[in-house]
């Protein structure tokens, strides 16, 4: 459960990276890179959690 939470929290403090990213989008002259980088950050913490929270729930149900 503790690990749960947890696997919560890292989404939302990625959630609030990814929406300072997104604000700084006008800073951004090479929109390429806003994108390659948006999408390495989400694809790779929705990776992480996917990966966390199924070993959670198998170990949890052994």
């Amino acid at each position: 459960m503790i690990a749960f939470h947890y696997s919560f929290y890292g989404l939302f403090v990625n959630t609030k990276k990814l929406y300072n990213l997104y604000s700084n989008l006008k800073h951004y002259r090479n929109y390429r890179v806003f994108i390659l980088s948006f999408f390495r950050i989400f694809f790779k913490s929705l990776y992480i959690k996917y990966i966390t929270t199924m070993n959670s729930i198998i170990s949890f149900q052994l």
